[in-house]
């Protein structure tokens, strides 16, 4: 009998704790239910490999092992498969085109998805490679007597256009969509002060057999540019301190600023609008973050009760991994669908549109739809 009132008194207190917390945290509940557009996605596909030391995205995902480079498509499947000395590759994506640099042998390959389209061994070291959506191919490369030299090859691999910057240093290209612009990011660091600049260059000029016109915009003092992405029609521009945008008319114009000591991430790649992801000074003990998605007119702001271990992001998703999860959400703030992880993931990256994740751990990489 005592025994039986023990259980009743138990239940009655589990009871009046849940209604305190269903209390006190009303406005939350409603809101999960009434905001659950999202879904537990689950995995489709396990790649089981070993060795995995890199892994890249674009239209197929890239993943080198074992002294082999192996591209898989949106069904798993090895489009390519190719043995190389394993010493790491550059890759640049857009679209449906892939550029890749080996680095033991500075051989650069352009694929389409995942077919080889052309491939060619050269003698200079290649520090960086950018790819546009036709196909167009930009090298930077170190040669004796410039700071770098900057190669553009056409679709079919036939050389373009290729220019020399004696006393600057080139950190990033891009080529516009409609293959008639050059962008080039780089740094004089000859003064006593560092510049960071954009160098714009007309090819077309070039290919019409005049000398093309070169445009030095965008001088900055000790505010380091370290990534520009051409999207939509303009061009975006990471620097330490914030991110500006050039448009067609070669004007300048400020996205946002940012403090670099509460910044944990931020990205332009692969996406309309950039997103930068701060922690929130809430308290000594906290861990929350805040996520910044920049659209054209405004900006949207998402807590989040936890500190991102890696992001990525492609066409309209963003993936963060929070440790014990994957979110993945859409650049309205929505979240479009959860992961839960029940080990260690070391990376996630976004690949065929960013209709598919690939959650990368230390022997596997499971395969989620988005």
């Amino acid at each position: 009998m005592e025994n039986k009132k023990n259980i009743i008194y138990l239940g009655i207190i589990i009871c009046i704790c849940f209604l305190l917390i269903g209390y006190f945290n009303y406005e939350k509940v409603i809101k999960f239910f009434n905001d659950r557009e999202w879904e537990f996605a689950e995995s489709f596909s396990t790649v089981n490999a070993e060795n995995i030391s890199q892994v890249e995205a674009g239209k197929s995902l890239i993943v080198l092992t074992n002294n082999k480079i192996q591209f898989y498509d949106k069904s798993a499947k090895i489009g390519y498969e190719k043995n190389i000395i394993n010493t790491g590759i550059l890759s640049s994506t857009c679209e449906d085109y892939i550029a890749i640099v080996y680095k033991d042998t500075n051989t650069i390959c352009l694929f389409k998805e995942s077919e080889l389209m052309w491939e060619n061994k050269f003698n200079w070291n290649i520090l960086n490679v950018s790819v546009n959506k036709n196909g167009y191919v930009t090298v930077i490369y170190s040669q004796s007597g410039y700071k770098s030299s900057i190669k553009i090859f056409k679709p079919n691999g036939d050389e373009l256009f290729t220019t020399y910057l004696a006393s600057t240093y080139a950190l990033d290209v891009e080529i516009s969509n409609d293959n008639k612009t050059l962008y080039i990011a780089e740094v004089d660091a000859e003064g006593i002060k560092i510049e960071s600049n954009i160098k714009i260059i007309d090819i077309i000029n070039f290919e019409a057999g005049s000398n093309p016109e070169v445009q030095t915009i965008l001088v900055g003092t000790d505010n380091l540019i370290t990534d520009i992405e051409f999207f939509d029609n303009k061009l975006l521009i990471l620097k330490d301190l914030g991110i500006n945008y050039i448009d067609n008319e070669r004007t300048i114009k400020n996205i946002c600023d940012f403090d670099v000591k509460n910044t944990l991430f931020t990205s332009i790649s692969n996406i309309k609008n950039p997103i930068v992801i701060e922690k929130k000074s809430t308290g000594i003990f906290t861990n929350e973050t805040n996520l910044k998605i920049f659209k054209d007119n405004e900006i949207l702001e998402i807590n989040i009760d936890r500190t991102p271990q890696n992001i990525d992001t492609m066409n309209n998703i963003i993936a963060l991994n929070l440790g014990d999860e994957v979110l993945f959400l859409n650049t309205n703030g929505k979240i479009v669908k959860r992961y839960e992880l029940e080990k260690q993931l070391l990376n996630v990256k976004l690949y065929d549109n960013a209709n598919i994740a690939a959650l990368i751990f230390r022997d596997k990489i499971e395969l989620v739809k988005i």
